[in-house]
């Protein structure tokens, strides 16, 4: 994640990450960031619509949070949901889609 500008909300959060509980990483520590960065984009699965995303974190339950840097605006997407994410907006939003147990 180099080189990509990212919110504050994420910098913030870095190096170590942000957990809110057990496998939840609503950002993850720097040392796996690249890692996801790799993985996830050397799936077969993966839809090409999606590379510009940057990948931060993830809710614990399947559903990804990444970054659209053209967007500026957060994502929240689950893989098995084709190449459209199902909510999109400011990452402290989303973060709190997630922790109200995904009710707006």
């Amino acid at each position: 994640m180099s080189g990509v500008s990212r919110p504050a909300e994420i910098r913030d959060h870095l190096p170590q990450g942000y957990r809110i509980e057990p496998g939840a990483w609503l950002v993850l520590p720097d040392d796996k960031l690249t890692d996801m960065q790799v993985w996830i984009r050397a799936e077969d699965w993966y839809p090409s619509s999606l590379d510009r995303i940057v990948w931060f974190g993830d809710d614990g339950t399947g559903n990804l949070l990444g970054w659209d840097p053209d967007a500026l605006q957060a994502i929240l997407w689950n893989p098995e949901d084709g190449d459209a994410p199902w909510k999109t907006g400011p990452v402290n939003e989303l973060w709190q889609f997630i922790q109200n147990g995904y009710k707006d």
